[in-house]
């Protein structure tokens, strides 16, 4: 599993990977939810080059509430994790590009670059979840993101109807785009599907509440992405509640620790 930065090349294997998929957020925490995820598309798609993308300040979030380099630290560790499913991963990595840049974060920049990068006959396809693929056409760019990337939206499947509302809201730049999911992997950009998966209902935010409330949430969590939110006292996490083994057991986290 390897991290990559703005000036990043494709991962070095014999022949040039198929297809590319692509997996942002804030990941504030990264948590079960987002590696359940990346495993069910994986089962179903198994895309050949897969990029965990943290993004810095999103267009339509509130600010971050833990550090970038927390947030990149805790991305590390999960993928980490999911890099141990034998067989399921060809080649997973954390792309750091957006992280690290200043200002607002822009899909459409990031997908400029990638092309720049990879050349136009790629298949690349972006995820997007029901809440973002409803907000989509208020977007910057969403018509260049289309020409630059296939959406894959995600939910569960008794979303789907719901979803299938928001193609024929969304007509006329959508619906002539929504083909087989086949077509994903093999199509560089244009196409807009939707793929029902089996999601944890999960969201970061409530598991900050419930990391201020002090509750245990090591099974919502992964472990060393646990052990670095209580080492580091993120979310307001109580320095009283650790255990003097916690803080001074090895862990891999103390091989990502963000430099302060």
């Amino acid at each position: 599993m390897n991290s990559m930065t703005e000036h990043s090349q494709p991962p070095p294997q014999t022949q040039r990977p198929n297809n590319l998929l692509i997996m942002g957020g804030t990941f504030d925490p990264i948590h079960i939810g987002h590696m359940r995820l990346l495993i069910d598309l994986q089962e179903a798609f198994r895309f050949d080059w897969v990029k965990i993308m943290p993004c810095g300040q999103p267009a339509h979030k509130a600010p971050s509430q833990s550090a970038a380099a927390d947030r990149l630290a805790m991305t590390q560790l999960a993928a980490h994790a999911l890099a141990e499913n034998p067989g399921l991963f060809n080649h997973l990595e954390v792309d750091e590009r957006e992280i690290h840049r200043t200002g607002v974060t822009r899909t459409v920049e990031t997908l400029r670059i990638l092309r720049k990068q990879l050349g136009p006959d790629l298949p690349i396809t972006l995820i997007l979840g029901l809440d973002s693929f409803i907000n989509f056409e208020h977007w910057h760019a969403p018509d260049e993101i289309r020409s630059l990337a296939n959406l894959l939206i995600t939910g569960r499947p008794q979303y789907q109807a719901e979803i299938e509302q928001q193609f024929e809201h969304h007509a006329h730049h959508q619906t002539r785009e929504k083909k087989a999911l086949s077509q994903i992997t093999t199509t560089s950009s244009g196409l807009v599907t939707f793929h029902p998966t089996r999601q944890i209902d999960l969201s970061s935010s409530e598991i900050r509440s419930d990391i201020r409330s002090a509750k245990e949430l090591k099974w919502l969590l992964p472990d060393p992405v646990w052990h670095y939110i209580k080492t580091h006292k993120l979310y307001g996490w109580p320095h009283s509640e650790l255990h003097h083994s916690e803080l001074h057991s090895e862990s891999t986290t103390d091989a990502v620790k963000p430099t302060r």
